[in-house]
């Protein structure tokens, strides 16, 4: 069987195209989101507001945030912050939980008391350096970035 040239480069060109195609869709299958997307600690800081309901000129009193999160890659996470208000400065340190989901949103719950345990949803964003967060609490205006505190080696 004689094949030409033409035939040839199409063959080479098809095959180039298949396995291009192939490698494009390994590595975006690669690129999914999820739990252990998260396997570091990111650091943060957050100028915040507690809104009063009461207050009909819609007075807020501001407060600040700054500490990290440990995320452990399985779901898990640690952290601690330092949280000033009124003039007082409050250290904590907490546990959570954490969902990713394959898009790169997801959940975040902390649990720093027994009696408060505030849910934040979030995107990861930046090549994962980075991540957006908003916090669902009840009377308070809470947004925060978190930053990758090192590279990965």
């Amino acid at each position: 069987m004689r094949v030409n040239r033409s035939t040839l480069v199409a063959i080479c060109v098809v095959a180039a195209l298949v396995a291009g195609l192939a490698f494009r869709a390994r590595a975006a299958a690669d690129n999914k989101f999820g739990n252990h997307t998260l396997n570091d600690k990111y650091g943060f800081h957050s100028l915040a507001l507690s809104l009063d309901p009461s207050n009909t000129l819609g007075a807020s009193d501001p407060f600040a945030v700054s500490g990290y999160y440990d995320f452990h890659g399985d779901g898990t996470m640690n952290g601690a912050d330092t949280v000033s208000r009124d003039g007082n400065i409050i250290p904590r340190t907490y546990t959570g939980t954490y969902q990713v989901n394959s898009d790169g949103t997801g959940t975040l719950t902390l649990d720093v008391s027994p009696t408060f345990q505030p849910v934040g949803n979030f995107i990861i964003v930046d090549n994962g350096r980075a991540i957006e967060i908003i916090f669902a609490v009840p009377g308070n205006l809470n947004t925060f970035t978190l930053r990758k505190q090192h590279e990965s080696e």
